[in-house]
């Protein structure tokens, strides 16, 4: 290739990569209308105080076998699962 077409396809390689950065863009108009805060009218968060009084009960633990694909189950949801004495990480 010769000086010139190298240089060219350069400039031409640094303005698309400069094109993606947002420089050229126009500034956005903000939206018309009042700015309403979405937490203005909740108070702050306190535990119910009868949470525990609660009985929660699990099913037995279940022994995995097999990992079928990534995360486990198509579904994602392992359920309660069994844990050795001595875990350890692999």
């Amino acid at each position: 290739m010769t000086h010139t077409l190298r240089f060219l396809m350069a400039a031409a390689l640094v303005a698309v990569t400069l094109s993606g950065c947002g420089w050229f863009e126009k500034k956005k108009t903000p939206l018309v209308g009042e700015r309403v805060s979405v937490f203005s009218d909740r108070k702050e968060l306190e535990p119910d105080k009868d949470a525990a009084s609660i009985n929660i009960t699990l099913p037995a633990p279940v022994a995995n076998d097999s990992w079928p694909q990534s995360g486990g189950f198509a579904n994602h949801a392992m359920e309660h699962l069994e844990i050795g004495p001595s875990p350890q990480v692999l």
